[in-house]
């Protein structure tokens, strides 16, 4: 046995060592924890701005200063956005429910028996660098190279998922997040405003809405800001689907592509 093969078993022995511990299972299910919380969260404020949005569907602005009526209702701006709202819940649907079978997988690659196969596969390796046919050489170096994939594809997937959302993602997500549950609040405290004042009179209405010489271009303002700030919402829900759609689907494919791409390169090296 010459020296590059014994640094190619003492590796493969390293990695068997390894594969037998927690050292990156501990890790990586902090990260996936980390993640698939933030998905909840996100998901439950799209639900809430949803859930605002209904209140406001169902507001109407009666107030008839000067003897002239108007009825605005809020919720016809809002149709367009809460459909997008939506589309967004079942993005994050989406996101929650492959973070959920990465953890299964996760789950799968801790067990025992894969732990078993490892060494196992560490043997067939080893015993067939003895061996004279390379045939059986390259199947015992395939099996090993499959267990250690099995074993450690997933717990890595996870770390370099985190990784990267931490260094291109993390702040503006934790931004964005924090926007959309801003407007979620000032919609539904204006909302309610708007839905208290539909009891009162149209004398107090007007008192409240209006001054005597205030014209109905006042109301269309207010319509004005309902839309501007779940306009604001939008543009940031729509920057935290594409985030988690890449951090939870395409990122995690492409990883996969890429290890078992570079293994089957490795394995059929001469």
């Amino acid at each position: 046995m010459n020296r590059r093969q014994l640094s190619v078993l003492l590796l493969a022995a390293a990695l068997t060592v390894v594969a037998l511990f927690d050292w990156v299972d501990r890790p990586a299910q902090g990260y996936y924890e980390s993640a698939f919380k933030r998905a909840l969260v996100t998901f439950a404020l799209a639900r809430t701005l949803n859930g605002v949005i209904s209140v406001i569907q169902g507001t109407e602005l009666a107030i008839e200063p000067a003897g002239i009526g108007v009825v605005l209702s809020p919720g016809e701006i809002v149709d367009p956005i809460n459909d997008l709202i939506e589309r967004f819940s079942w993005v994050m649907l989406l996101s929650t429910t492959s973070l959920g079978v990465q953890n299964i997988l996760m789950d799968i690659s801790q067990w025992w028996g894969v732990r078993a196969l490892v060494v196992i596969g560490l043997l067939a390796f080893a015993l067939s660098r003895t061996a004279k046919s390379r045939r059986t050489r390259l199947w015992m170096a395939r099996l090993f190279v499959a267990c250690l994939l099995v074993r450690f594809i997933m717990p890595s997937m996870v770390i370099f998922s985190h990784a990267v959302y931490e260094v291109f993602m993390a702040d503006e997500a934790t931004q964005s997040a924090i926007i959309v549950e801003d407007t979620a609040t000032a919609v539904a405290q204006m909302a309610e405003e708007d839905r208290e004042r539909e009891d009162e009179s149209w004398m107090a209405a007007a008192r409240a809405w209006f001054s005597e010489t205030v014209s109905q271009l006042d109301v269309k303002a207010r319509m004005k800001v309902y839309a501007d700030k779940l306009n604001q919402s939008i543009e940031h829900l729509l920057k935290l689907a594409a985030m988690f759609i890449f951090q939870t689907i395409v990122l995690p494919m492409g990883f996969l592509w890429a290890v078992m791409r570079g293994a089957s390169r490795l394995v059929n090296t001469r």
